[in-house]
């Protein structure tokens, strides 16, 4: 099973599990899944955590430059794009899940995913809570779509593959 590995963090998959050769994958919207990363990751940071990202305090703008300028260098090891098995660049994303993937899921479809899941595992069907709702809105961060669409279009590419291929699933 395929979680929050990362290859560019010296973590990937195939680092724990060498032998592992089945992986399921949810993925999220890439804009919204960055702002949901922010969020989460300030929230530790304000409550005492070390977030090594956020050390200096930077401002959302700041911090999206600067993921911006790592992902211009190949170097964006926040993009789920590394949590793949096989490097980015190495082999297409669409080969990948289309070859390595047994499931696709999508946040946007969570209950329809995990459904999918578990008559995929042949597991009984579970009752979804609604856990880690954030009541804080995301209006604020809308202005920085566009940035972030032209900045980490492999993030979207990943994602549009991930959805066509959940699509065909159900």
């Amino acid at each position: 099973m395929h979680g929050h590995f990362n290859g560019a963090r010296g973590f990937g998959v195939w680092d724990f599990y060498p032998q592992a050769r089945q992986f399921i994958i949810f993925l999220r919207e890439p804009f919204d899944r960055f702002v949901s990363q922010w969020l989460y990751m300030n929230r530790r940071h304000q409550g005492g955590d070390y977030v090594g990202g956020l050390v200096d305090n930077p401002s959302f703008e700041q911090w999206i430059n600067r993921r911006a300028d790592e992902q211009g260098r190949q170097r964006n090891s926040y993009s789920p794009v590394w949590f793949l098995p096989l490097p980015p660049g190495t082999t297409p994303v669409e080969t990948q899940l289309r070859e390595l993937f047994v499931f696709i899921g999508l946040h946007e479809r969570m209950a329809l995913s995990m459904r999918g899941l578990a008559a995929s595992l042949g597991r009984p069907e579970v009752a979804l809570p609604h856990l880690n709702r954030t009541e804080r809105g995301r209006r604020e961060f809308e202005r920085w779509r566009g940035f972030y669409e032209r900045h980490f279009q492999d993030e979207y590419a990943l994602y549009q593959a991930a959805y066509q291929l959940h699509l065909k699933q159900f």
